[in-house]
């Protein structure tokens, strides 16, 4: 009579990895969710994950897919959303400054981009290890 309880223990694990997976995969779209939260688009996503939270990259597609499918018209919304974010925010970055701190423009003083690009982490991003 060992059979029986060997087929309930299968059972038993298998309701248990589906648990765990279902769990796991609520997480990882929870995740998703933060990421979307900072404009992040698909690739973006799963690069974060994978570094910062240890989800392998399939995980984050298959879930990000899954969402997409149940949720069309707001990741048409989000998609449209997060391009026109993108393209003001290059539009700001590649204007000529108008000289507004001061009347006269060639008082304005211009640092080089350089110089923007180091100081990202005084406004809270982390700047990735140097190589080299």
């Amino acid at each position: 009579m060992r059979a029986p309880v060997a087929q309930h223990d299968n059972t038993l694990k298998s309701t248990m990895l589906m648990e765990v997976s279902q769990s796991y995969l609520q997480l990882v779209q929870h995740l998703i969710e933060k990421c979307m939260l900072y404009h992040m688009g698909r690739d973006e996503c799963i690069k974060a994950l994978a570094q910062y939270a240890l989800v392998q990259p399939i995980v984050t597609v298959t879930v990000w897919k899954e969402l997409e499918k149940a949720n069309k018209e707001f990741f048409i919304s989000y998609f449209k959303h997060r391009t026109g974010r993108q393209f003001r925010a290059l539009r700001e970055i590649t204007e000529e400054p108008t000289g507004k701190l001061s009347s006269k423009s060639d008082n304005a003083v211009k640092l080089p981009r350089k110089h923007h690009v180091e100081n990202l982490g005084a406004v809270g991003f982390r700047s990735s290890p140097s190589h080299g």
